[in-house]
């Protein structure tokens, strides 16, 4: 999983040649002399291809502005650079300027996370990159840089993805990769203050992921590693409205601000699941809080969800987030409080209704369940196309994008999971025939969109978000043993394949989620099948979809309903409700009582002499 995006100035100083500076001083001169009535703001254009057509028509390079609504430093950027008088003067001689709110197009935001935000990205008139910067610029630097890349343009080195060769081995990943990447793992974590990687501290869902996994399979350590991380992340939540900050940096008490959908729905499902495999009431809290904020600031009336709150209530008066969120709820009630991005998305639509199904299964929390079933619902009227995939807005440039048929096929199969409903079933797996049919690429994975606006450069040719790719590879995986759909499974090797043949390329990454989804495809989920009348077996139902087993499979058999997709035997009427539990090698006798589900479960998974 990428780390959230750093917003942190980068000063870095590209290399000058004497000349070249000589060059930058006397066209900032010329900057500075220039009368002020031939000075305008930045003329910003839309990411299509008419930007490019006219960079090819007037000669000039193409500047693209991937901001953030919620990112202080694009605030900032936006008040101190790009109001300068030189800058302005600049892009309007030499560039066709062009800023995208990133979360309005997920093509851009896959390929240049890791360069925001912001990120500053120069292209020739045909598409291929010069320069990459990330984070903040100031105005006299950016002069002198981009004034250096019109007058000299070089195309960077293109880095790409390698195609699964023809016949390419499917299997888990080989054990000695295995195990250098649990190396990786336990080398990554900070033992100091908990969680992974560098100074940035967040909730990295894919490493939890693995730790929990690993923790309920009886890895001490690993269970410190998800115990402290879970705790020390507490720290980021607000405590007033609810909700939890994107990060913090250096310590878990220093955060950024900003509250963004993702975040959320990482919350949401991580704090419940901790809550469920170790009862700590306050992980429990924790996930409350955050579905309060989720389903009251960031809640669209017609079922959906925003995108994001800004960090900072008010850049221009000099106010901050640590101004507002420092605050109890009085004195924040006398403020204006930070922006909320109103655009409702698919993709984080999905992500939250997934983590409030999961949390709403994990803590028998109906009320959870039902605000995600209202968002599935939404999901299926108002962005729903007639090709089986996902619009992300209501209107795109460009489209389909992978992460809104993906997100949207996790929500509904996270419904299914917390419901037993098999209409959730159906619209998954109707999901994950569009993900197959609109995103398959013959390299192997699964590409970020199907259609480009820019065809030439490489910022046309496919992007395959490895991330986006072990979380499809995921779902594919669940939905093929519900279904018992053989294309499904295949299709999950497929894409886990290609993701090995990726690592292979850059070894020594650090990349939990392929941890996490070769435990997957090594096993059979552990199966839970309660049966009898909906009403009447509600709480063994219950019971079976909050056991701390990340990977399971738990369903509701209603005679009246119809036989189960994917059962091999003839489940029995017993006459009132029971469990049937089955692991890879043993079924259990059936289970009555719902407190008697989990010490089932522990008995069948004690190893046999």
């Amino acid at each position: 999983m990428a780390p959230p995006p750093d917003e942190t100035p980068d000063r870095r100083t590209p290399a000058m040649s004497l000349p070249l500076i000589r060059a930058r001083l006397f066209l900032l001169a010329l900057f500075i002399l220039a009368p002020l009535s031939a000075r305008a703001e930045v003329a910003w254009r839309d990411w299509s291809p008419a930007a490019f057509d006219a960079a090819r028509a007037e000669s000039k390079l193409v500047l693209l502005d991937l901001e953030a609504v919620w990112c202080h430093w694009c605030h900032v950027m936006d008040e101190t650079t790009y109001a300068d008088p030189a800058v302005q003067d600049l892009l309007a001689q030499r560039f066709v300027a062009v800023k995208v709110d990133q979360d309005s197009h997920p093509d851009l935001s896959r390929r240049y996370e890791n360069w925001g935000w912001p990120a500053l990205i120069v292209f020739d008139a045909e598409g291929r990159e010069l320069w990459r910067w990330r984070g903040y610029l100031e105005p006299v630097a950016f002069v002198g840089t981009l004034a250096g890349l019109a007058d000299s343009p070089q195309p960077l080195a293109e880095s790409g993805f390698r195609a699964l060769p023809p016949g390419a081995a499917e299997g888990g990943l080989p054990r000695a990769l295995l195990a250098s990447m649990e190396r990786r793992f336990a080398f990554a974590y900070d033992a100091g203050v908990g969680g992974w990687g560098g100074p940035h501290k967040f909730l990295q869902a894919d490493a939890l992921d693995h730790a929990l996994s690993a923790a309920v399979d009886g890895d001490v350590i690993a269970g410190r590693m998800a115990r402290e991380t879970l705790t020390a992340a507490l720290a980021l939540v607000d405590p007033v409205e609810g909700g939890i900050f994107q990060y913090a940096v250096g310590a878990w008490n220093a955060p950024h601000y900003e509250k963004i959908a993702g975040s959320q729905a990482a919350a949401l499902r991580l704090f419940a699941a901790g809550a469920a495999w170790t009862g700590d009431k306050a992980y429990a809290d924790a996930a409350r809080a955050v579905a309060r904020y989720a389903s009251t600031v960031l809640s669209d009336p017609a079922g959906g969800f925003f995108t994001s709150q800004d960090a900072d209530p008010d850049v221009a008066a000099g106010m901050t987030g640590k101004d507002y969120y420092g605050l109890d709820a009085k004195g924040r009630a006398a403020m204006a409080p930070p922006r909320i991005d109103r655009n409702v998305y698919a993709s984080e639509t999905g992500l939250i209704a997934a983590g409030l199904a999961e949390a709403g299964a994990d803590l028998d929390d109906e009320s959870l369940i039902g605000r995600a079933k209202a968002a599935g619902h939404w999901l299926i009227a108002a962005r729903r196309q007639g090709d089986g995939s996902f619009a992300h807005g209501e209107r795109d440039a460009g489209g389909p994008f992978l992460p809104d048929t993906l997100n949207a096929g996790l929500a509904f199969e996270a419904l299914y999971a917390a419901t037993g409903e098999r209409v959730w079933l159906a619209a998954a797996t109707d999901a994950a025939a569009a993900l197959l049919r609109h995103f398959a690429d013959p390299a192997g994975g699964l590409a970020n969109a199907e259609v480009t606006l820019v065809a030439a450069g490489p910022v046309g040719r496919p992007f395959f978000h490895l991330d986006d790719n072990v979380t499809a590879a995921r779902l594919l995986l669940r939905l093929h043993h519900q279904t018992g759909d053989a294309a499904l499974g295949a299709a999950a090797r497929r894409i886990f394949a290609f993701l090995q043949h990726q690592e292979a390329a850059s070894p020594g990454s650090f990349w939990p989620g392929l941890l996490v989804l070769d435990g997957e495809a090594a096993a059979e989920p552990l199966h839970v099948v309660v049966t009898g009348r909906r009403g009447e077996s509600a709480a063994l139902f219950a019971a079976a979809r909050a056991l701390p087993r990340p990977w399971k499979r738990v369903e509701l058999y209603d005679a009246a309903e119809g036989p189960l997709p994917n059962i091999a035997v003839t489940l029995p009427d017993l006459g009132r409700p029971a469990a049937f539990i089955c692991t890879a090698t043993t079924c259990s006798l059936p289970v009555f009582e719902p407190a008697e589900i989990a010490q089932t479960v522990e008995r069948l998974s004690q190893p046999t002499n």
